[in-house]
C-alpha cells in the first residue's frame, strides 16, 4: 500500500524517464477544438507513449468507457451536457475505478480540491498546461487511484478478518465456556482440576472479551456510533452493579455521588464501556482484601465538561507509563497497572465523544497510595427529547 510521499517520490523518479510500461490509455473528455489541439500537443511532446481517444460529452465519454479500456480520464468541467463538479460525479459514480484528472479553466485552487473530493485524482489548469505537467497529472492520478484501490482492499480484508474474529471464534469461545462451566458443575469433580478448568475458563472469557473490544474498536474508528444526549448515571449505575457482582461477595465497595436526573452528556450506549472498563482495571491490579473505589464528579472550571473521577487504592502508575497505558501499542510491561486494549477502548470512546481521559496518582506525588483515572466528558444541561 502507497502513502501519498511514496506517490509523490514515484513521481519524481519517472520525471526523467520514457514510459517503458506500455502505452497510456487516455480519454480526453473535452469540447473545446483549442483545448484539444493545447492537450494532444503537449501530450505528444512529452517523451511518453499515449494513445488518446476524444470526445465532446459526458454522455459520448460515459458510452466510450462502457465499450473500452482506459487508464486514465481527462476531463473539462464545462461540457454541453454537463457542467461543474456534478461532471466528476458522473464520470466516478458511473466508473469508479478509473482515474480522473481534471482540466479547468479558472486558476481556482479550491475547485480543484472540490473536484478531488467528488473522486477526482488531480486538477490542472489550461492556461498553464505544459508537457511535463500533463504528464506529471497523469501519472500522479493512474498511481493515487491505484494505492486508493490498496487501501480499499486492505480494509475490505480487515472488515473480513473483523468478522471472522466477532462470529466464528467468538462462536467457539462461548462453546468452550459452555463446555467447561459444565464440567464444573460436575459432582465429585476434584478440586484440583477445578482450579485448572478455572484457568482454562478465565482464559477463554478474556478472548471473548478481546474479541468483542477489537469490534467495538473498529466500530468507533469508522464512525458508526451514533451520539445522544444522555444520562450518565444509568450506565455507570450498570457497570458498578456488574463489577461488584463478578467479585466474591463483599470484595469490592463502590461509592459514588453521581445520581440520576442531573448529569447528562453527549454519547452512546458504549459510555457503559467506559465505566465498566475503568472499574475492573481497578479492581483488577488491587490486591487488597477489600477494593475500594470512590467515583466523583464536578464541573470543569469553563463548565464545558463533566470531571469524573475513579480514585482506587491500588498499586498506582509510574509516571512514564501514564500515557502509554491508554495505546496499545505503546504499552509497558504485561504487569503494568492498566496495561492491555481495555484502556485503548476508554481512550477512543471517550475522545469520539469529544472528551478526554487521563491518569495520575490519587495522592499528587506518591504512586504508592493509588490511582486516579480522570475522565473529561461534554457537558449537556438536560435531556432532549
Amino acid at each position: 500500500m502507497q502513502t501519498a510521499a511514496e506517490v509523490e517520490m514515484k513521481m519524481h523518479e519517472d520525471d526523467g524517464k520514457n514510459a517503458s510500461d506500455g502505452v497510456i490509455r487516455v480519454l480526453l473528455v473535452e469540447d473545446d477544438p483549442a483545448d484539444v489541439k493545447l492537450v494532444q500537443m503537449a501530450l505528444s511532446g512529452s517523451g511518453h507513449a499515449y494513445e488518446t481517444e476524444v470526445v465532446g460529452s459526458i454522455s459520448a465519454a460515459t458510452e466510450r468507457l462502457h465499450a473500452g479500456r482506459f487508464d486514465v480520464v481527462l476531463l473539462d468541467l464545462g461540457l454541453p451536457d454537463s457542467r461543474g463538479l456534478d461532471t466528476v460525479s458522473k464520470i466516478h459514480d458511473g466508473h469508479p475505478r478509473i482515474p480522473v484528472a481534471v482540466l479547468t479553466g479558472l486558476d481556482d485552487e479550491e475547485a480543484g480540491i472540490c473536484a478531488m473530493q467528488r473522486g477526482a485524482q488531480d486538477y490542472l489548469v489550461k492556461g498553464d498546461v505544459t508537457s511535463r505537467l500533463l504528464t506529471r497529472s497523469i501519472r500522479y492520478a493512474i498511481e493515487r487511484k491505484r494505492a486508493e484501490e490498496e487501501i480499499m482492499e486492505e480494509r475490505n480484508r480487515a472488515e473480513f478478518y473483523n468478522d471472522l474474529l466477532s462470529h466464528d471464534i467468538n462462536n467457539m469461545n462461548l462453546v468452550a465456556m459452555g463446555h467447561l462451566e459444565m464440567l464444573l458443575r460436575m459432582p465429585n469433580f476434584h478440586n484440583e482440576f477445578k482450579r485448572h478448568v478455572h484457568t482454562a475458563l478465565n482464559q477463554v472469557r478474556e478472548s471473548a472479551n478481546l474479541i468483542t473490544n477489537v469490534k467495538k474498536f473498529t466500530m468507533i474508528k469508522s464512525g458508526r456510533i451514533e451520539l445522544k444526549t444522555m444520562d450518565i448515571y444509568p450506565p455507570l449505575k450498570k457497570a458498578t452493579d456488574v463489577a461488584e457482582a463478578s467479585s466474591s461477595p463483599g470484595r469490592v465497595r463502590i461509592d459514588s455521588n453521581i445520581t440520576e436526573g442531573r448529569y447528562f452528556t453527549c454519547g452512546s450506549e458504549l459510555l457503559f464501556d467506559v465505566f465498566s472498563n475503568l472499574l475492573n482495571n481497578s479492581i483488577k491490579f488491587d490486591e487488597h482484601e477489600t477494593v475500594e473505589i470512590d467515583v466523583g464528579i464536578s464541573s470543569s472550571d469553563d463548565e464545558k465538561y463533566w470531571v469524573i473521577e475513579f480514585k482506587d487504592l491500588g498499586p498506582g502508575v509510574d509516571d512514564d507509563l501514564k500515557g502509554a497505558i491508554f495505546n496499545r501499542l505503546e504499552r509497558g510491561h504485561a504487569s503494568v497497572h492498566g496495561s492491555g486494549l481495555g484502556l485503548t477502548i476508554v481512550k477512543t470512546i471517550v475522545e469520539s465523544y469529544g472528551g478526554t481521559v487521563w491518569v495520575e496518582d490519587r495522592v499528587a506525588g506518591d504512586r504508592s497510595q493509588g490511582s486516579n483515572f480522570v475522565v473529561l466528558l461534554p457537558r449537556r444541561d438536560e435531556l432532549r427529547i
